[in-house]
């Protein structure tokens, strides 16, 4: 692959890439102390216990994610390593007390690193778009995507949707060569890449789809390649399989893990996120994720680069778009729908934009001369870049300024020391205020999130608590250990989420109006557009005590039983 670049061009990308991780920075400390996504504290918790139990297996394979939580373990060991240097962690354990005492020292960091993943997305799409058209292009998409609001603010989470899409991007200039060379060098490196691809996130194994295509297009331009070509696809397919073992190798070592961790990921519904069917998908994708994240001029030129993508670039063709389209279907195939499954596709999307826009000023050049073109391309791309900045920037508002951050505030200002509260959220900046904090915990019903938090958290242990829930909240504890959840104050933050789907989720419903039953609203915070962003989050102070738990038997209710629980303790 040719790594040369003018002079120019590199000091444009540099300005490119330290704006990148500007916007990036801006607000990458939101929440903290406190863990306000509910798949961080997934991510860290098993970086840790890799630490404490000196095992490579992650015992979680819903992404899989297990690139990333070995990132995070390795982030996490670089933090106790430097702190036992510098003092401020005497041992282990001092360090993991530290850690559920104050988990911004291991938090921070790692969303540092998934930030660095971020700008590394944009030097990638640099490369993708020069490699499969030519600099200024590959300029043009990096700059867009490094202002990308919806890239932004995956590339300050811990999480797998950017971390996966290095490998995509890297596949993608193996498919290049592999177009361009035919060499068995590129088929194994296509492979590597695509075994880690799969290795950080399932479905990002479809971008196998470009070295497939890169070889097709290998051997239609050039006879008697075929049989090599076949070769080809075989070799990159063994070598993803043998990257993904080997890489993570507990998938099939600890296969029931596996099985039971597919089977929790693939839900009909889950809140906030059920599916409109495929055509209902594809608007939801289109007129969500995608307009926020690029806007309705960039939704057209997006939709014209795609097309002169195809007709100027045979590689192209073979390449990003199959991989944009296949990618699409099978997310619009699916029963949930999230925007962060976009994310991969966010770069590709900035390259189409960028070659239209560079279509069209080579159209306006044709009869308005060079001059007329070059305005006319830094006015479309201020129309197109102004309102994502605006839109990153807003973004970075609502994430800084969250409605539990005011919810906080208040139970601070307002509950006196010794109260037991119920908390929906892992708001350890509450710890140190002399409660007694309880935790949604499935079927326990609430658990003490101190003397959880004492002895480290065991993910094996919420699972079986969780018992197949997508969610732990106040709306899907056991009703027959509602009494575990006797508080003095409580802080919903999922209750208006569910009023949002009344039809599939009416006993979560119900459950959360059995607390209301028993409690006055004290307070209310909402986001505000452009201001503060969060859920809607109320604050009951209980007025009556709830009845003692029952004995837990580790059985789930059946559903005529728990409509009979909830419906006697909301005519109490």
């Amino acid at each position: 692959m040719n790594c040369n670049i003018s002079r120019s061009a590199a000091w444009i990308l540099c300005i490119v890439l330290l704006v990148s991780i500007l916007l990036r920075l801006n607000g990458i400390t939101f929440g903290l102390p406190a863990l306000y996504d509910p798949d961080e504290p997934l991510f860290i918790i098993n970086g840790l216990k890799l630490l404490k139990e000196h095992t490579l297996n992650p015992g979680w394979f819903g992404h899989p994610g297990t690139t990333t939580i070995y990132a995070m373990a390795l982030v996490e060991l670089l933090v106790f390593v430097v702190g036992v240097i510098v003092g401020r962690f005497d041992n282990a354990q001092d360090f993991a007390h530290a850690v559920y005492t104050d988990p911004t020292i291991i938090v921070l960091p790692g969303r540092l690193f998934i930030l660095l993943c971020g700008v590394l997305c944009v030097l990638l799409t640099f490369l993708v778009g020069r490699r499969l058209f030519d600099e200024r292009i590959g300029l043009g998409a990096a700059a867009l995507l490094a202002i990308n609001p919806l890239h932004i603010s995956y590339s300050q989470l811990i999480r797998t949707d950017v971390h996966s899409t290095i490998f995509i991007l890297l596949c993608v200039l193996a498919a290049a060569e592999i177009a361009a060379r035919g060499k068995l060098r590129d088929d194994v490196l296509a492979g590597i890449w695509v075994g880690l691809a799969c290795a950080t996130k399932w479905p990002a194994a479809l971008i196998v789809i470009a070295p497939a295509g890169a070889g097709m297009l290998r051997a239609i331009q050039h006879q008697g390649e075929a049989k090599r070509r076949i070769a080809g696809l075989i070799v990159t397919g063994m070598t993803a399989l043998l990257t993904l073992i080997t890489v993570s190798p507990y998938v099939v070592l600890d296969y029931p893990t596996l099985i039971t961790d597919l089977r929790g990921e693939a839900q009909a519904h889950h809140l906030g996120a059920s599916g409109h069917g495929f055509v209902g998908n594809i608007g939801w994708y289109i007129g969500g994720p995608l307009y926020h994240a690029l806007g309705l001029l960039g939704l057209g030129l997006l939709a014209a680069g795609i097309v002169i993508a195809g007709k100027t670039s045979r590689v192209a063709l073979a390449t990003i778009i199959p991989a944009t389209a296949l990618i699409l279907s099978v997310l619009c195939v699916q029963s949930l729908v999230w925007e962060r499954w976009i994310v991969p596709l966010l770069p590709f999307a900035s390259i189409f934009i960028v070659l239209a826009i560079s279509a069209l000023a080579s159209f306006v050049a044709k009869d308005f001369g060079r001059k007329s073109a070059v305005a006319f391309m830094m006015a479309l791309a201020f129309i197109q870049g102004v309102p994502m900045l605006m839109a990153a920037r807003v973004d970075a508002a609502e994430r800084t300024a969250d409605t539990r951050d005011l919810a906080s505030s208040w139970a601070r200002r307002n509950i006196p020391k010794g109260s037991t509260v119920g908390l929906e959220y892992l708001a350890f900046d509450l710890l140190p205020q002399g409660w007694k904090i309880l935790l949604p915990a499935g079927r326990p019903g609430c658990i003490d999130a101190a003397a959880e938090l004492s002895g480290g958290v065991d993910n094996g242990k919420i699972d079986k608590w969780r018992d197949a829930r997508a969610i732990l909240d106040f709306g899907t504890i056991d009703p027959l250990n509602y009494g575990a959840c006797q508080a003095d104050y409580m802080i919903l933050t999922h209750y208006d989420r569910y009023l949002a789907e009344p039809a599939v989720y009416r006993q979560e419903i119900e459950m959360y109006r059995r607390f209301f039953r028993d409690g006055a609203l004290v307070a209310t915070f909402r986001p505000v557009s452009g201001e503060r962003g969060g859920p809607v989050v109320r604050i009951l102070r209980m007025t009556r005590a709830a009845p003692l738990a029952a004995k837990f038997t580790g059985r789930h209710p059946g559903r005529n039983h728990l409509d009979r629980v909830v419906r006697t303790g909301l005519e109490r």
